[in-house]
């Protein structure tokens, strides 16, 4: 046999079977999810954490993760993970949201956008006009805050909308049965109202 017919030969069989070897070692989507929980699990223990996005790039997933600590607490500090698996495994990349009890880290006020229900929660009792909520929070220190946000529905959401792109946080404490209601602006974090129930 030609020595030119044998290296092609070689060249396809090689060919061959890294075809057949990656498309059986190609990861789904269950098993990068499956590894990514498994690493937060892991290393952040005694806090929420939920997948956001997971998306095909080439062979590996890009997949992002909140972690929150603290939950239900007046300064929850969220933390988004990125991994991009297979190819960098335990490698991830952090992006403190909230921590501190801070929102909009290194941020001046005026450019902060309120996106998530952490930030919210910190921003209803540490921004101007907070005083109330905050004395409600130190005179009930069993309350636990609940934000939703009204977008382009509009809050009060009974078809009469006043206020659109607001966060609505309720502070509840079981103690006396009591709420107090804080609606914040998405765009600055400005307080608009504050009223009890």
């Amino acid at each position: 046999m030609n020595k030119a017919v044998a290296a092609l030969l070689l060249v396809l069989i090689i060919a061959l079977a890294y075809l057949v070897f990656s498309s059986r070692t190609a990861t789904t989507k269950d098993e990068a999810l499956r590894f990514v929980n498994e690493d937060l699990n892991s290393k952040y223990p005694d806090a929420y954490h939920e997948i956001l996005e997971a998306e095909k790039e080439g062979g590996n997933w890009m997949i992002k993760a909140r972690v929150t600590f603290d939950m239900g607490s007046p300064c929850p500090s969220r933390l988004h993970v990125d991994y991009k698996y297979p190819e960098f495994g335990y490698v991830v990349r952090e992006d403190w949201i909230t921590q501190d009890c801070q929102a909009c880290i290194n941020l001046p006020s005026d450019e902060c956008v309120i996106l998530f229900e952490e930030e919210a929660v910190i921003a209803s009792h540490t921004r101007l006009g907070a005083q109330e909520v905050s004395e409600y929070i130190l005179e009930h220190s069993d309350a636990r805050p609940l934000a939703r946000f009204y977008g382009d529905e509009g809050y009060p959401p009974d078809g009469k909308a006043v206020y659109t792109d607001v966060w609505l946080v309720t502070w509840q404490s079981d103690s006396d049965n009591s709420t107090l209601n804080v609606l914040l602006s998405k765009e600055n974090g400005n307080i608009i109202n504050v009223w009890g129930q």
